[in-house]
């Protein structure tokens, strides 16, 4: 985002504090996870393709309601 506009680096520096955010939430509930996620498939690119999933909507459904203060971080992150 180096040399872009202020929206273009809020929007790369809201990404990092999502990803970030996404794995300090799921860490401690991965081993579980994962037990769950053998339990999808034998095969391992179908479990893989599994956790993916199952990662994306759990972080999804965890950052919906803090969302607004993660925004907020960004913006005191990259002001104007």
């Amino acid at each position: 985002s180096i040399g872009t506009k202020t929206v273009g680096r809020r929007t790369a520096v809201g990404h990092t504090i999502f990803n970030l955010w996404s794995v300090l939430v799921i860490l401690p509930f991965l081993r579980p996870l994962l037990l769950l996620i053998e339990t999808t498939s034998s095969q391992l690119p179908v479990q893989i393709a599994n956790f993916h999933l199952l990662f994306n909507l759990l972080t999804v459904l965890v950052t919906v309601p803090v969302l607004p203060g993660l925004v907020l971080v960004t913006q005191r992150v990259v002001p104007k």
